[in-house]
């Protein structure tokens, strides 16, 4: 059960949490026994006890594991049912069984995904997607945090590691727990965007000096606004991350310019890698026209080999490296 549950503290699709039960539990997985180590095991796995997942998510799971069970012709074990009508009143009522009220099942609130990193777990306090995006997880996020673990041993105690646009701070987590990093900084332009990541690391005893959360807006380096500049100058990044920031046109040019100063701002700067869902061509070309404006390459990357953390489509996803051409400075 463990994939499974895995699956399940992630919030992978729930059609795709069933057929991972399937396929570990080919000729038994229908059967009462295991229905009920199911619940108990996954359902009720105590990390998603203390970090629940969306109750919405919860009862799609419960109701795909109940259809196909009846459409293989098998009878449903008394605790399956009784676990979906528990969490079908919760959500109806904003309640859980306990009548206490809680954040879960409201399209609006939020809820957790929990992920194992070298045998620990980490829970991340996350939104739905239209909700905010700085306040949910994209796939890119992930492909930037399997970075970080591939490259663990090149990010030692001098390391000063760098994220635009952290959102709910996965990759900073990441970071220090494989790095031995000196110092993390996560940033981002909106306050409930920065005050959820504080949170979220100090839920696992993250906090400064070395694991910090700065306020970082890139239209204020087109604007060199004297506070935004100062603090690139004085960070002394060694690395700098990014992911799934390519998706509003608009913000493109101010994202490249940060990413020019920094190269130009950080003379121990020696990684610049961010992770693209390449959803538009035509946004696509716009950042490579922004990249070749302030006189900077960008190398498409090896994807990273170690997949076994996080589970999320990889097709449209790539990393890239940027640099600064010489002379350009």
């Amino acid at each position: 059960m463990e994939g499974v549950r895995s699956l399940y503290r992630q919030q992978v699709k729930h059609h795709q949490v069933i057929e991972a039960l399937k396929e570990g539990f080919a000729d038994t997985w229908n059967t009462e026994d295991v229905q009920d180590a199911f619940i108990e095991l996954v359902i009720r796995d105590e990390v998603v006890q203390k970090y629940p997942v969306r109750g919405t998510y919860k009862y799609a799971v419960l109701k795909q594991m109940v259809k196909d069970v009846e459409s293989a012709g098998s009878a449903t074990s008394d605790l399956l049912i009784e676990e979906l009508c528990d969490t079908q009143t919760a959500i109806s009522t904003g309640t859980n069984i306990n009548n206490e009220l809680v954040n879960m099942g409201r399209d609006l609130d939020y809820s957790f995904k929990s992920f194992t990193i070298q045998e620990s777990v980490y829970s991340l306090k996350v939104w739905p997607e239209f909700s905010q995006v700085g306040l949910a997880l994209w796939p890119a996020g992930y492909a930037v945090a399997e970075w970080v673990m591939e490259h663990s041993n090149e990010l030692t105690e001098s390391s000063v590691i760098v994220e635009l646009g952290s959102g709910v701070g996965l990759t900073a987590v990441v970071a220090a727990h494989v790095t031995k990093a000196a110092k993390i900084v996560m940033t981002d332009y909106l306050q409930t965007v920065n005050e959820n990541a504080s949170q979220n690391l100090r839920e696992f005893s993250f906090e400064p000096p070395r694991t910090v959360v700065e306020e970082l807006d890139w239209e204020k380096v087109r604007d060199n606004h004297p506070a935004t500049i100062d603090l690139i100058k004085t960070l002394d990044t060694t690395c700098l991350l990014a992911a799934d920031v390519v998706y509003d046109r608009s913000v493109i040019p101010a994202l490249v310019d940060t990413i020019s100063l920094f190269l130009k701002c950080s003379p121990r700067l020696e990684h610049v890698v961010f992770a693209v869902t390449h959803r538009n061509e035509e946004t696509f070309n716009i950042l490579l026209s922004e990249i070749a404006r302030c006189g900077l390459t960008l190398t498409q990357q090896p994807y990273p080999s170690n997949t076994n953390a996080f589970y999320y489509e990889r097709d449209l996803i790539k990393i890239y490296g940027v640099k600064l051409i010489p002379g350009s400075a």
